[in-house]
């Protein structure tokens, strides 16, 4: 029989067929890399590959080009009394840190160089203080532990990366955190050395020379507040980093934090936003930022103030994104993970695909 094919403004093509209809393939949705996997979280990324949790107990890497997961750890190397592995950081000079508890519940501190396959283990000290909850790194490659405290208070600890053993530790100001969630989502720090944490109540700054807190809450009364405490996500702006913070919140879409004047700018559903979850935030090279819900992926332009959504039906592997699942790779690509499995794309090339608007004459 004949076939007649037809490809429309967008891209599509679109095949009569004889018998079966008309069929539709759009190539568009092969620029998404999605990866299907149900026993496997996205950690983080390492030069251009994924670092991913294998059942909680082992951790691969993968080429995003390639679908092989490989292990991280050189062949023979024996996992000690390993149960499973809890928390990861990469830190700027890529040494991977991460935290192990044996089968008779003694936590471990364990340091990976890739470059000469090398692993160190320490017996982690911090019980007299609390349990870990975060493994990060700042500027200048010091390890941080967050603390959860028996008294439900909150810490970061400076730990001493030749022992593992704790240098300093810094309380929140809060009253308790009785949140299930790791208390602080996810962290950024400044040129000047400020951290600023998205947390479970709401942006905190620290400044460590001076033992300085400063903090920002939901105040209902008041529309330029944050519009909501649980922050899932922070990114500092690309292009006026030192003017602007971007917190991407559990049910309260997303905020631009002005930090000279102290005032939030909320968008959300109804600017644009597929979902008000946004558990991730990547930006990519001229500035927009990428952002992962549970209604899939938004690309949002910064200076237009515009979204730009993207759901399976574009090629992502689920609409449901994770907290903490979200990677950059060196090469400009963005991942992010979720309900399912985990996606990789080039951005400018998602952004390339226009969609050409029908012009409608009145």
């Amino acid at each position: 029989g004949r076939f007649s094919s037809a490809i429309d403004r967008n891209g599509i093509l679109w095949l009569g067929t004889p018998g079966q209809g008309v069929l539709k393939y759009d190539k568009r949705k092969e620029l998404f890399r999605s990866n299907f996997h149900s026993d496997k979280t996205l950690l983080n990324a390492i030069n251009n590959k994924l670092v991913v949790l294998k059942n909680n107990n082992d951790i691969n890497t993968l080429n995003p080009l390639g679908n092989n997961f490989d292990n991280l750890f050189p062949p023979g190397f024996a996992k000690q009394n390993w149960n499973s592995i809890g928390f990861l950081t990469i830190t700027k000079n890529e040494e991977i840190w991460f935290t192990t508890s044996g089968f008779d519940g003694t936590e471990y501190l364990l340091n990976y160089k890739p470059e000469n396959k090398k692993i160190i283990r320490f017996k982690l000290s911090l019980h007299s203080i609390g349990k870990v909850y975060a493994l990060f790194s700042d500027n200048e490659n010091q390890l941080w532990a967050l603390i959860h405290c028996t008294d439900n208070k909150r810490k970061t600890v400076k730990l001493n990366k030749e022992n593992g053993e704790a240098i300093a530790a810094y309380t929140f100001p809060i009253k308790n955190d009785l949140n299930e969630y790791p208390f602080i989502s996810q962290h950024y720090q400044d040129k000047n050395g400020n951290f600023w944490f998205g947390t479970m109540q709401g942006l905190f700054k620290f400044n460590e020379k001076n033992s300085q807190w400063y903090q920002w809450k939901n105040n209902p009364g008041n529309k330029n507040s944050l519009s909501t405490n649980m922050i899932f996500s922070i990114c500092a702006d690309t292009k006026e980093p030192e003017k602007f913070i971007w917190l991407g919140t559990n049910g309260a879409g997303l905020n631009q934090f002005d930090i000279e004047n102290e005032k939030f700018v909320r968008y959300n559903i109804q600017n644009g936003l597929p979902n008000n979850v946004v558990y991730g935030i990547l930006p990519d090279e001229t500035g927009n930022l990428w952002l992962s819900t549970n209604k899939g992926i938004s690309c949002f332009n910064t200076t237009n103030k515009s979204f730009r959504n993207f759901s399976q039906d574009d090629g992502l592997f689920g609409d449901e994104f994770n907290r903490y699942e979200f990677a950059k790779l060196k090469n400009g690509d963005l991942a992010f993970g979720g309900i399912g499995g985990f996606v990789v794309f080039n951005p400018m090339k998602i952004l390339e695909q226009k969609n050409i608007p029908e012009i409608v004459f009145t």
